[in-house]
């Protein structure tokens, strides 16, 4: 049977590199982070995110709404499959409330 063995050094960097990521971006001061966002997505990104496209079009997510805020975060979730996947394939979810 062939054994996998892998340096801690190596865990270690692994590890560290799936920190948690949150960006979120405010365009109305009123705006209240615990209400639910209007738009939930969750874009593919690969190689620990140096690939990948990520590009939401606020505009047509909120039409003819306000746009209060937009987050682009990595959830637990994303970590996970972010590990699984050994940086290979990492999601990142993107939320934007719009209103009145």
């Amino acid at each position: 049977m062939i054994g996998l063995r892998v340096s801690p050094f190596l865990l270690l960097i692994s590890w560290l590199m799936l920190g948690c990521m949150s960006t979120t971006v405010v365009f109305d001061e009123k705006w209240q982070s615990s209400s639910k966002p209007t738009y939930t997505d969750y874009y593919d990104q690969y190689f620990i995110g140096f690939s990948g496209v990520s590009v939401v079009h606020l505009e047509k997510v909120c039409m003819d709404q306000k746009i209060h805020a937009a987050q682009k975060i990595k959830t637990s979730e994303d970590m996970i499959l972010t590990g699984l996947t050994l940086g290979i394939y990492s999601p990142v979810t993107v939320n934007v409330w719009c209103g009145d």
